[in-house]
Order: C-alpha cells, then sequence, then structure tokens
C-alpha cells in the first residue's frame, strides 16, 4: 500500500513522477520529447519512492490524469467575436485557414505565461537589414545611392546595431534568437557579409519559426536629390542629382538627424506601438534627440513590409548621411547605449502588456494579461486575410466585431486604422460599383473614369493588392489608348545630348545664390561677374528693387451696381535674403521679377549664372588665364 504522504509527494509532483515512469515502463523518446529539461536529481529523488503494484497502478491512473489535462490545456476556448466568425464560414478552406491563423496566434501570445512555465523561450528573429545583391555591391550603399558621408553602406553600421542588441538577448535565458544562416553569423560574429532576401521571406521564416517579435535595425538617409556634397546632408547652397540624373541647385536650410522607431500599424494588440514610444522615452532619456517625423514614433502606414507579421518594428537609429550622427555610430558606447535602451524597452513593455517580468532568471508574474489584446490581434488577422480575399462585406463586419471589443479601452489608435481601411475599401467599391453601371450602360469613358478613382483611392499597402488588381483589369476595359512599344522604348532610350555652354542673351533668368552672411553685392558679382560699372548699376537697382505684380481686388462697378474682383498691377518691393532665387532684368539692368525658389534645375538653355553654368552675359569673352 502507498501511505498517503507518498500519495500527497506524488500528487504534488505529478509531472516528474510521470516522467519517471514513462522512461521505466513506456517509451524513453517519448518521454524526452515531452520534458526535455528534467534533471538527473529529480528523476533520482522520484525513482526512490517506486515500490510495489499499488504504486504501478497509481502511476497509471496519475499518467492518464496527465495526459488529459495536457490535452484540456491546448484547447483554448476561443472568445464569442471569434467564434461566431469561424462558424459562419462556409467555405471549408478559408475556415481552416481562420483556424490556422488563430491557432498561431494562440500558441505564441495566448499561451505566453503557459510557454514560459515550461522553459519555452520567445522567439525573437533579426531581419537581415538590406545585404549583398548578386552583383556584389551592398543594397544599402552604392546600388541604391545611400551611402554614408565616409561613403560606408548602411549595412555597416546595422551590423554594429544588431550585434549589439544580439549580445544583450542572448544573455536573457527566456529568449532565442533567429535569423537566417549568414546573418547568425555576422550577429555571432563570424562574419561580416550576408545576402540580401526580400521582406516576404523575412515573413515566412518569422512564421515559421512561431517568432514573437520580429525586428529590423536600420540606419536613415536622405534621398539622393535631397543630398548635399555628394553624400551628406549639411546646411548651404549645394549641387546635388536630380529624380531623372540632371544636376540641381538647392538650398538646404536644415539637417535631417534624429532616430526614429517605425512600428506595425497592423499589430491591433499595441504591443509594437508600446514598444516604440517605450523606447523613445529610453533613448531621450540617454541623450539621444528623436527625429521630428512625429519625434520619433511613427506609425507608418507604409508599413506594409510586414503586412503577413504584425508584432514587428524597425529601428532606424539615426541618419548616416549626418556627419554628426555618423560620427557618433563610430563609437562604441554610442552602439551600445542604444543596443542597451532596445533590449530594455523590450522587456519594459512585455512586462506592461504581459504582465510577465523578464528581467531574472525566473520569469515573475506581475498581473493578468488582457485577454482584449490578443482578441483583437486575432481579428485584425481576420480582417488582412479577408482583404486579400476582395471579401468587403466580411472586412465590414469584422472590423465592426473589432471596435465593439475594444469599446473604450484606449486601442484607439490601432483600431482607427482598422477603420481607415474599411473606409477606404467602401469608398472605392463604391467607385467601383459606379463604374460596372455606366459599362453596362455603354458610358465606356465614364465607367473608365470612375474605375481610375476607385483605383487611385488606395495607397499601396499589400492588403489592397486584389483590389487594385481588380480596378486596373477594369480600367484597361475597352481602353481607346494604345501605345507602340518599339515607338516608347526608342523615345525612352534616346540619349541625351550634352549642352554646351555660351554667352547668355541679358533677358534670360538668372540664377542669383545668396549664401549666409553674404552680401548682395558679392552675390552678384559671383552670380554675374560683371565688369565694376555694371556691378554698380545692378546693386542700385536690386538694393531698391521693386517688381510689378498682380493682386486681385474688389473695386464697385456702376453698371452691375456691385463690388467686383478685378487684377491690378502693384509694386512690390523686393528684399534678398540667403537662398536662391530666379530674376529677369531688361536691357537697361531694371529689376523685372524676382522668385525665391528651394531648388532650380542647372540648364544654361534656360538660365544664366557665371558660378554654376559659365555662362553669364556680363562675363569677359576671354578668360583669365589661372590655374
Amino acid at each position: 500500500m502507498v501511505n498517503s504522504i507518498m500519495i500527497h509527494y506524488f500528487t504534488k509532483n505529478c509531472n516528474y513522477f510521470l516522467e519517471i515512469n514513462t522512461i521505466l515502463l513506456i517509451n524513453k523518446k517519448l518521454f524526452y520529447s515531452l520534458y526535455p529539461d528534467t534533471t538527473r536529481t529529480e528523476i533520482n529523488v522520484i525513482r526512490n519512492f517506486r515500490s510495489g503494484t499499488a504504486l504501478l497502478l497509481l502511476i497509471l491512473l496519475l499518467q492518464t490524469y496527465a495526459y488529459s489535462n495536457s490535452e484540456d490545456k491546448k484547447t483554448i476556448v476561443q472568445p464569442d467575436s471569434i467564434a461566431k466568425i469561424i462558424s459562419s464560414e462556409t467555405d471549408d478552406s478559408r475556415r481552416k485557414n481562420l483556424e490556422g491563423i488563430v491557432e498561431q496566434i494562440d500558441g505564441t501570445y495566448t499561451n505566453l505565461r503557459d510557454n514560459l512555465s515550461r522553459r519555452e523561450k520567445l522567439l525573437i528573429f533579426f531581419d537581415p537589414a538590406h545585404g549583398k545583391l548578386p552583383d556584389g555591391r551592398w543594397q544599402g550603399g552604392e546600388a541604391t545611392l545611400r551611402s554614408s558621408c565616409t561613403n560606408r553602406p548602411e549595412e555597416y553600421y546595422s551590423i554594429l546595431l544588431s550585434r549589439a542588441l544580439y549580445d544583450q538577448l542572448s544573455k536573457n535565458t527566456h529568449f532565442e534568437v533567429k535569423s537566417t544562416d549568414d546573418f547568425m553569423e555576422v550577429l555571432k560574429g563570424n562574419s561580416n557579409t550576408y545576402e540580401n532576401i526580400p521582406f516576404s521571406v523575412t515573413v515566412d521564416l518569422a512564421n515559421k519559426y512561431r517568432a514573437f517579435i520580429l525586428l529590423s535595425e536600420h540606419l536613415n538617409n536622405v534621398s539622393i536629390i535631397y543630398k548635399a556634397s555628394g553624400k551628406m546632408n549639411i546646411p548651404g547652397i549645394h549641387i546635388i542629382h536630380g529624380g531623372n540624373g540632371n544636376k540641381v541647385l538647392r538650398y538646404i536650410s536644415d539637417t535631417y538627424s534624429g532616430f526614429l522607431t517605425l512600428y506595425n500599424k497592423l499589430d491591433a494588440s499595441g504591443f509594437s506601438r508600446d514598444y516604440a514610444l517605450k523606447l523613445k522615452e529610453k533613448l531621450i532619456a540617454e541623450g539621444l534627440r528623436p527625429n521630428s517625423w512625429e519625434f520619433g514614433a511613427v506609425g507608418d502606414s507604409r508599413f506594409s513590409y510586414f503586412v503577413d507579421f504584425p508584432v514587428s518594428v524597425i529601428f532606424e537609429s539615426g541618419f548616416i548621411s549626418n556627419p554628426h550622427e555618423e560620427k557618433d555610430f563610430r563609437n562604441p558606447l554610442h552602439v551600445e547605449k542604444i543596443a542597451r535602451s532596445q533590449y530594455e524597452s523590450l522587456l519594459d513593455t512585455i512586462k506592461s502588456v504581459y504582465g510577465v517580468d523578464l528581467s531574472g532568471s525566473s520569469p515573475v508574474y506581475l498581473k493578468n494579461q488582457d485577454a482584449r489584446d490578443t482578441e483583437l490581434l486575432k481579428l485584425s488577422r481576420i480582417v488582412v486575410y479577408y482583404c486579400k480575399e476582395g471579401e468587403t462585406a466580411k472586412v465590414s463586419s469584422v472590423i465592426d466585431a473589432m471596435r465593439r471589443v475594444n469599446g473604450k479601452a484606449g486601442k484607439n489608435a490601432q483600431i482607427e486604422y482598422f477603420t481607415q481601411i474599411k473606409n477606404t475599401i467602401l469608398r472605392s467599391e463604391g467607385y467601383y460599383n459606379l463604374g460596372d453601371r455606366n459599362s453596362r450602360r455603354n458610358r465606356h469613358s465614364k465607367a473608365r473614369r470612375y474605375y481610375r478613382l476607385a483605383w487611385r483611392n488606395m495607397n499601396y499597402n499589400p492588403i489592397f493588392s486584389t483590389y487594385k488588381r481588380k480596378y486596373a483589369q477594369r480600367m484597361r476595359y475597352r481602353s481607346s489608348v494604345t501605345e507602340n512599344p518599339v515607338c516608347c522604348a526608342k523615345r525612352k532610350n534616346r540619349p541625351v545630348q550634352p549642352i554646351l555652354a555660351a554667352k547668355s542673351p541679358i533677358n534670360r533668368p538668372i540664377i542669383l545664390t545668396i549664401e549666409k552672411g553674404q552680401s548682395l553685392e558679392s552675390a552678384l558679382q559671383k552670380s554675374l561677374s560683371p565688369p565694376d560699372e555694371i556691378l554698380s548699376r545692378l546693386m542700385s537697382n536690386f538694393s531698391r528693387g521693386e517688381v510689378n505684380v498682380s493682386v486681385r481686388i474688389k473695386r464697385y462697378s456702376p453698371r452691375l451696381k456691385r463690388s467686383v474682383g478685378v487684377w491690378v498691377t502693384r509694386k512690390r518691393r523686393v528684399g534678398f535674403e540667403p537662398g536662391i532665387y530666379v530674376v529677369s532684368i531688361d536691357k537697361n539692368l531694371n529689376l523685372l521679377s524676382s522668385k525665391r525658389v528651394k531648388s532650380v534645375e542647372l540648364n544654361p538653355l534656360k538660365y544664366q549664372n557665371q558660378l554654376y553654368l559659365k555662362n553669364s552675359h556680363f562675363a569677359l569673352n576671354e578668360k583669365n588665364k589661372t590655374l
């Protein structure tokens, strides 16, 4: 007989008791697959109590109880909103897909506490930021003209930040880090190169590993058409590259700087947003400056790369086109500061959202998890699924369910985004239906106009891809506009003829550039290189310059017996501050017009300027022989 003390001990420690007897009586492989972390000490303690037939009977009873209990844990009762949607789906294939979406969220987020109790780890997936292209170039460098001030690719600094964050995460026994094989070698410091992969592959791998969150370390840059001095973005007047390869003169009054974190607006649980906001606060406390775009925490609607993995963030820790910030990134202490803030903010967000403190050797449970978080996350994934299926009525119905579940629980930022998705689809579908109505009445031109409105109403978020394909097909319906592809190819590939600079006529508009702290006289001298007597007359006319402008005023009309708007010419005084101006003068050097512009194309056939175009009307015909 087994005494009551032994029964109490075995009942209290039924998991360990079951493990030993599974090894002795049933199947060792089954035991190790179910309980891989059991220690030898735990096994030996319970083995000492094994005796007799009664004990064997108790083993079988406890084993039956344990297996039935484990099965109960696997079965999660879905909230009414989820159960209703799944049960109402009549298509078997779609119903299975919905069940798979819900099951994956339950396995990772709903069961988070149970997983941690079973010593399972939270998996963090690192997205390889950009990477090497097949031709050997770095995508974040030469290939996309986004190199840093010192000609380093974005990946150079992304690797430094990723390694620093990996070091923090790998020291915590509750986390496990995954990525592509070559990027894992980079994270461990065994390699300095890795291949570029599409975002779709990143999402597939994150889902395959059942990751908890997807992180992507990036550095910011500015478009080539806003860069000065080739790679840097510094204040002043600079020659930069235009969008079509031409040269543009641009006045840059400020620099781009500061960190920002892009969080996924499709994460209806709010975890990604909370993470970005906590990271912003921590980085500011560390002395870093946030970017002016939403002050460093951006819910970006363009965040469509990870549309199928919503719990995700992209770190943009600074601008490598800013010489001061790039210098900071070469300091290991600065990199360590950013990575530590990212790590600690992740712990803080897990604590606030899931009520679990993972900073120590064992999880500490502080509060119960809000079930609405995972319920909203499931509903949001169902919305995305039905968007891709083009099921407008179901999309609208599920988003309405999200609003009911949310109530006034403080998740408004996420829910409002899904409301915008609903309104966008309904508006586009309204245009589309009007197009179909006109098409049936043979009003094809009007029908195409509505199809075009439906298409333009949507942005490039992949969740709208099914709708946009449908609209695009109808836009081409009975199209009367056709192009000869050969003709278009010839026009596109026509070589650009070089433009030779020559002396300009006096009435050609002048590009006048005034640097900060530069006098008007010095600016005229550099822009036009006129003789002294011409410079004196230009200075006199420009300093007291007035231009004619047309303004609309109200004037009483005796004929109409009421006030009517009329255009009249008025004189306006011209002031010249630092910047770029396009001015025109007459043959008597009088100022006719002056317009301040942010940028101007350096085209010698349209403008004159001696400093940049060497074609001033006033410059000497014979050039000085100087070195």
